[in-house]
């Protein structure tokens, strides 16, 4: 009972927090890195057979590896810029835009080099 009153106090005050730019990315790479983790316990109690489960998490590795330097370095700059207080909220909005235009554009010709190395 203790510990479960405990569990329920830190959740109350994590529902309350306020997130800064730095809090709230650490958050995000421990919920990503937790939903992977989750989803190959759950592959591995639905009884998936080996093989596709060893397709799903090599698929992972690949992505990760291809988009792991561009992608962290796409967010670092966008801490620096965000931190900026000169910058309005007018001058982020065309920010975040050629942000996603880059990704998106980097993902598409991530995504044709591997299908044109594929087996």
């Amino acid at each position: 009972m203790l510990i479960l009153s405990l569990f329920k106090k830190y959740i109350l005050r994590l529902i309350n927090y306020k997130f800064d730019e730095i809090s709230s990315l650490q958050a995000f790479q421990i919920i990503k890195y937790s939903v992977l983790i989750l989803v190959s316990i759950v592959f591995a109690k639905l009884q998936l057979p080996n093989e596709s489960i060893g397709h799903y998490e090599a698929f992972m590795l690949l992505s990760g590896i291809v988009s792991f330097f561009w992608i962290n370095g796409i967010i670092q700059s966008l801490l620096s810029i965000y931190n900026i207080k000169s910058i309005n909220t007018e001058n982020k909005n065309p920010i975040f835009f050629n942000t996603f235009l880059t990704v998106t554009a980097i993902n598409l010709i991530s995504i044709l080099i591997l299908l044109f190395f594929k087996k």
